[in-house]
């Protein structure tokens, strides 16, 4: 799937999912992606990762989409 469709595809789940954990506005799409790019994607980036190029270019690429839906938000 193109990057900008899947990102704005996972950002609605990621607001769904922030609503059905804590209906009081307290947790965010943004705030879910941002922990998780700061837990899961310096790993997955090393260079001695063992996700193949071509993951870790989907990996950046979406992660780029997705700072820039989350932004627009």
């Amino acid at each position: 799937m193109e990057e900008r469709v899947g990102a704005a595809h996972i950002a609605e789940i990621l607001g769904i999912a922030s609503d059905l954990a804590d209906p009081s506005g307290r947790n965010s799409p943004e705030t879910a992606f941002r922990m998780w790019r700061v837990a899961q994607l310096p790993d997955l980036l090393r260079p001695d990762s063992p996700a193949p190029q071509w993951g870790r270019a989907a990996f950046r690429a979406y992660d780029l989409e997705l700072e820039k839906v989350l932004a627009s938000a």
